[in-house]
């Protein structure tokens, strides 16, 4: 009769709950976590009630990684508990969501990686791996290299506090006796009136020590290296977000992430990841 009528086969939610998913996933994979969390917010509020227990699942993990990804170690590993344990209730063998089993996986490895952040070389792993998020995912390379040079400032500073030494409030006698008046004098902060080492002078006690008790280590393979961990330093300087007025790249990234894990005899495969979300 040539009037025009619309019919809904399915409820007009599903369909835009299918292009805030895509978004969603975009958001995360690109390392904006915080985004993806409050989108996810959104879709929880309107999906039906049968759907809501799943995304907010999902939205405490990805609150996780977010939360992980700025370093707040103890509340994302809460939050991966608690979304870990209702996802895998939804996501049961017999239903439709075992697609979610790879991502429950990931999320368990990289819970028990946070349960022990604090163990060995592991939180200077987890720096390097934000490095790398931020130069690979955001292209935000002057930030990551901001975070290689905080590596090598906190590797020193791990090596040192196996002496017993706090690069940030230098007790003389555990230094050195050869290296100690130097030290006091040239690192002595008068306005926090203590013995302050910056990342150079870290490396240099580790250096005496290992030579006063006849061992190679860390120090003594920075001095070897000195040339090429210099240039990086140089690149912390230079930034824009420092003390320069230069934007760095990603080929200054890569050069610098190279040199960084060979004196750190650290293997790529051995940083913590996270994982693609495909929802």
């Amino acid at each position: 009769n040539g009037e025009e009528k619309a019919y809904f086969l399915n409820n007009p939610w599903e369909e835009l709950a299918y292009q805030e998913r895509k978004k969603i996933n975009l958001l995360f994979n690109t390392a904006r976590y915080r985004t993806a969390k409050e989108r996810l917010e959104y879709c929880q509020e309107r999906v039906p009630d049968n759907s809501k227990p799943f995304f907010s699942a999902l939205k405490d993990l990805v609150e996780g990684y977010y939360l992980w990804d700025i370093f707040k170690y103890r509340p994302a590993l809460h939050k991966f508990n608690k979304g870990y344990r209702d996802l895998k209730l939804i996501c049961s063998p017999l239903a439709e969501n075992h697609s979610y089993f790879p991502l429950l996986s990931h999320v368990e490895q990289n819970a028990r990686f946070l349960e022990k952040i604090h163990e060995g070389l592991n939180i200077v792993l987890d720096l390097l791996a934000n490095a790398l998020r931020r130069a690979r995912l955001e292209n935000k390379y002057d930030d990551a290299i901001i975070r290689l040079y905080r590596t090598l400032e906190l590797r020193a500073e791990l090596e040192l506090g196996n002496y017993g030494i706090n690069p940030s409030d230098v007790r003389l006698d555990l230094v050195p006796s050869r290296l100690r008046n130097y030290i006091q004098e040239k690192y002595f902060n008068k306005n926090q009136n203590k013995v302050m080492l910056p990342l150079y002078g870290s490396y240099q006690v580790l250096k005496e020590i290992e030579k006063e008790r006849g061992q190679e280590g860390l120090g003594q393979r920075f001095f070897a290296q000195e040339k090429e961990l210099q240039q990086i330093m140089g690149l912390r300087n230079s930034s824009i977000l420092t003390h320069g007025k230069n934007f760095l790249d990603e080929n200054k990234f890569h050069q610098a992430y190279q040199v960084i894990i060979n004196f750190l005899e650290i293997s790529q495969e051995n940083l913590p990841t996270f994982p693609g979300l495909e929802i």
